[in-house]
């Protein structure tokens, strides 16, 4: 997947997991840095939680992003992410965006 900050026009290709227990399309803080994302303050923190019990990124997260350029072949699409702090995936993608596109 190539992702393009739409202010900067930085861009970098990344991987992403497609995961159906996702609610929201999230992002991991490190991509976010590095292609200098903004972002804004989320009007009440989510909390997303593992199978285990324990909270991804080891707390809630609080950010989301600006829009950005998501492209996957010859699909692109504009979407906002969620940030989480600290996540082994570059990013996730959800299951509202599976049943949207059903790549």
């Amino acid at each position: 997947i190539v992702l393009t900050n739409i202010q900067n026009q930085q861009r970098n290709r990344y991987m992403a997991l497609i995961d159906t227990g996702c609610t929201r399309c999230i992002i991991n803080q490190r991509l976010v840095e590095s292609l200098q994302i903004q972002t804004e303050t989320l009007p009440i923190p989510m909390k997303f939680e593992q199978v285990d019990g324990s909270l991804l990124g080891g707390q809630p997260a609080t950010l989301v992003t600006a829009p950005v350029q998501l492209e996957i072949g010859t699909h692109w699409e504009k979407l906002r992410f969620i940030v989480i702090p600290d996540m082994r995936e570059d990013m996730i993608l959800d299951l509202a965006w599976l049943d949207r596109w059903k790549p």
